[in-house]
Parts: structure tokens; C-alpha cells; sequence
């Protein structure tokens, strides 16, 4: 279902159940209910509104959801992925290309200079000419 199909439901669902409120007179038997009533119907209406009129964005996917001729407008890019070592005082850094799934401080294996953890340290992204 597409994103802000689903929000339009949930807001005229909202929206109806406000409505229902305002129209099914006692419910609830009590003093108490007429004031807790309004309340309810002005908080649900207003917000079931304001998502009509301006609806939420969407969720954003991951960066390494999205390829990357997608996320740069179809041009052609190159992503590297810089790694370095966790290790005292090791200082053991190397690139390569980017991995689907990459992002910064991920755990990528071992540093073949003192057994550490090497991490993705940065990206990078080199547009094509």
C-alpha cells in the first residue's frame, strides 16, 4: 500500500470515529463523560485535519538500500569505503569499494597486522565525468 494512502485512511478513520463520538449521545452514563467527550472529539478532529491537509513524509530508506545511480540522479558514481583498525596504536588503514550494507563504524573483519577489529572509518562517493 503506498505511504500516503495508508496516512489518508488512518486520518479519515480518525476522522469518522470523532464523528461517531459527536453523534451517539450517552454512551457512557456520567457528568464526567461530557467534558472528557469534547476533549476527545477536538483532539481526534483536529489532528485527523492537520494529517488530511499536511500528511507526514514518507519513511526514508537506508543510504545502502539505494543504489547509486538511484540516489545521484542516474549519474554514474563510484563509493568507497575507507577501513581502519580499532586497535592501540595500531594505525592499520586501507579502502576499498563499497559494499551494500556499508555504513560508518560497521565491523568488517580483522586487521591482518595486529588481529584488531577493523571498521568502515567513511564513505565516500566520486561522481563520474
Amino acid at each position: 500500500m503506498d505511504y500516503s494512502k495508508g496516512v489518508r485512511i488512518v486520518a479519515l478513520a480518525s476522522l469518522a470515529l470523532a464523528g461517531l463520538l459527536l453523534l451517539v449521545p450517552r454512551i457512557i452514563q456520567g457528568s464526567w463523560w461530557s467534558d472528557v467527550k469534547l476533549l476527545l472529539v477536538c483532539v481526534l478532529g483536529f489532528s485527523s485535519l492537520i494529517m488530511l491537509v499536511f500528511p507526514p513524509p514518507p519513511p526514508q530508506q537506508k543510504r545502502s538500500q539505494l543504489s547509486e545511480r538511484e540516489e545521484h540522479g542516474g549519474r554514474g558514481v563510484e563509493m568507497l569505503a575507507s577501513i581502519a583498525c580499532y586497535g592501540d596504536g595500531c594505525g592499520y588503514m586501507d579502502g576499498r569499494l563499497f559494499q551494500r550494507g556499508d555504513y560508518v563504524r560497521k565491523i568488517v573483519g580483522r586487521c591482518p597486522r595486529c588481529g584488531g577489529e577493523l571498521y568502515v572509518k567513511s564513505l565516500y562517493v566520486i561522481e563520474e565525468k
